[in-house]
C-alpha cells in the first residue's frame, strides 16, 4: 500500500536535510564547498499528493467499513491510519519549511559574500588606479621641473649670446633719455673748463712779470 512508503520517506528527507545541514557548516567554513541543494517545491508537491491519497485512502477504507459486520472498529482502525499519515505529513512539512528556510538564509549569505567580494574588488582596483595616477603626476612634475630648467638655460645662455653680439648703440639708436644724460655730463665738463680758463686769466693778470701760463685747451 501508498501509505507504507511514508516513514521511509520521512527517513529520506531527514537525511537529505541532515546532508544539507552539515553542508552549510562546511561552506561556512569553506565557501568554495558546494551546497546540497533540495527541490523544495518537488517535495512539497509530493507531500500534497500524499495527503490527497491518504485521503483517498480513507474514504476508501470508511466505505469498506460500512459494508463489513463490525463498522466501529474498522472505522478506529482506518481513523488511526489516517491520523499516523497526517502526523508524518506535517512532520515532512516542518522537515521541507525548515530547508526553506536554510536555503534561504544560505542564498542570503551568498548574496552577501558575492557583493562583499564584489564591493572589495572594486575598491582594491580604484586604489591601483589612483596610486597609478599619482606616480603618474610625479612623473610629469619631475619632467615638467627638468623641461622648465632647461629652457631657463636656454634662455639665459641665448641672452648672453645676443648681448655679448650686439654692436654698441649709435647717437642714432640711443634713447632720449641716453641723449639727454650725454648733453648734461659735455655741458658740465664745458663749465668747468671754463671756470678753469677764468682762474688762470686771473691770474696771469695778477702777475706781470712772468710768461703767462698758456689757457687750457677748449674740450
Amino acid at each position: 500500500m501508498k501509505t507504507l512508503v511514508l516513514p521511509f520517506t520521512l527517513m529520506l528527507l531527514a537525511t537529505s536535510l541532515a546532508a544539507q545541514t552539515a553542508a552549510s557548516s562546511q561552506s561556512a567554513a569553506s565557501p568554495a564547498s558546494a551546497m546540497v541543494t533540495l527541490d523544495i517545491a518537488a517535495e512539497r508537491e509530493q507531500v500534497e499528493r500524499a495527503r490527497q491519497q491518504a485521503l483517498v485512502d480513507f474514504a476508501t477504507q470508511e466505505a469498506a467499513c460500512y459494508a463489513r459486520f463490525a463498522v466501529s472498529d474498522c472505522l478506529v482502525q482506518a481513523r488511526k491510519l489516517r491520523r499516523v499519515q497526517m502526523d508524518d505529513l506535517h512532520r515532512k512539512d516542518v522537515l521541507l519549511n525548515d530547508a526553506q528556510r536554510r536555503q534561504n538564509a544560505q542564498a542570503a549569505m551568498e548574496k552577501i559574500a558575492q557583493k562583499t567580494s564584489q564591493q572589495a574588488q572594486e575598491k582594491l582596483a580604484e586604489q591601483r588606479a589612483q596610486a597609478q595616477r599619482e606616480q603618474q603626476e610625479r612623473q610629469d612634475r619631475v619632467q615638467q621641473k627638468a623641461q622648465d630648467a632647461a629652457k631657463t638655460q636656454s634662455q639665459a645662455a641665448q641672452a648672453k649670446k645676443t648681448k655679448a653680439e650686439k654692436p654698441p648703440k649709435t647717437s642714432n639708436q640711443r634713447s632720449p633719455a641716453e641723449l639727454s644724460e650725454e648733453a648734461k655730463r659735455y655741458q658740465d665738463k664745458q663749465l668747468e673748463a671754463a671756470k678753469r680758463r677764468a682762474e688762470v686769466e686771473k691770474a696771469n693778470k695778477a702777475h706781470v712779470g712772468p710768461k703767462p701760463l698758456p689757457l687750457p685747451k677748449p674740450p
